[in-house]
């Protein structure tokens, strides 16, 4: 069985991965361009108020630089965990799809099992529904995994 929640979130987690090269990208070069405003202000041999104003001017730039590479950094590190998180999700979406498939058509017991299901195949279709899912219960429920494991030995 097709988890269009688990595509979706797939899909999300690839973008979250492309946004973490970027800022990791933007990060890597801060070094680099603090370089090179330490070298134009050291370059500046000015005895002026303007050759005094250019440089400070560049101190700025410097102090700002290494403030954007530490929050480019971090960003990258948050994008990289939410990425993997949403890859997490993704494979119970997919766990939940394949224990519907292997359950279909088998007796889940009474209207809490209905309930399972209606909420299992609602979570496998939407990703709302998936995290409701998996804060309710925490992934692949007891009584999923028990009339798995009657199909399976049923036979």
């Amino acid at each position: 069985m097709f988890s269009a929640a688990a595509a979706h979130l797939d899909r999300t987690a690839a973008i979250y991965d492309g946004v973490a090269v970027r800022y990791q990208r933007a990060a890597d070069q801060g070094t680099g361009h603090r370089a090179q405003l330490v070298l134009a202000r050291d370059v500046v041999q000015w005895n002026s108020q303007a050759g005094d104003a250019f440089r400070a001017v560049l101190d700025l730039l410097v102090s700002d630089s290494t403030a954007v590479q530490e929050e480019a950094a971090a960003l990258a590190g948050e994008a990289t965990a939410i990425a993997g998180a949403l890859r997490e999700w993704a494979q119970v979406g997919r766990s939940l799809a394949a224990v519907l498939e292997v359950i279909t058509g088998a007796d889940v017991a009474g209207a809490a099992g209905e309930i399972l299901l209606r909420r299992a195949r609602a979570a496998v279709e939407d990703v709302t529904s998936l995290v409701s899912f998996i804060q309710d219960y925490g992934g692949l429920p007891a009584g999923l995994r028990e009339a798995v494991s009657e199909v399976l030995h049923s036979d």
